[in-house]
């Protein structure tokens, strides 16, 4: 867990220790700076029956980037993303979210994540992000 995400985001909905009524998503870095987190989404959090709610797994995706960014000790807020929805996304059960930094330029940064459960894709994302220093401060 980085300093920055203790300072920023402790109660986030998605992955904020502190939250009580949050996701509680830890990610991790491997040697690349591409973070995972695998973690069981409970019926609560569902739209159709046993199906994930759209906007969570939105949120899943949006968590994933930022703390691709996090491992790079960079704040920056979404500024822009397109979710694709590939296949029903099960409560209940095992999943794995995945985010990776693809470009950057003029503090602007380009990111993908993705979803994976059972083997299979089930929702994918490509987001832009703003450096904003003074979230941080």
């Amino acid at each position: 867990m980085t300093e920055l995400y203790k300072k920023l985001h402790n109660n986030c909905f998605a992955c904020g220790a502190d939250n009580p009524d949050g996701l509680k998503l830890k990610f991790t870095a491997d040697q690349n700076g591409k973070v995972s987190s695998d973690f069981i989404i409970p019926e609560q959090y569902q739209g159709y029956k046993k199906i994930v709610h759209g906007g969570i797994i939105a949120t899943i995706l949006d968590c994933a980037m930022v703390h691709c960014l996090f491992a790079r000790s960079i704040c920056a807020v979404t500024i822009e993303m397109n979710v694709r929805y590939r296949h029903p996304f099960i409560t209940n059960q095992p999943a794995q979210a995945t985010a990776e930094l693809i470009s950057q330029s003029h503090g602007i940064f380009c990111l993908t994540a993705s979803i994976i459960q059972d083997n299979k894709v089930r929702a994918t994302a490509q987001a832009r992000f703003y450096r904003s220093d003074d979230l941080a401060q």
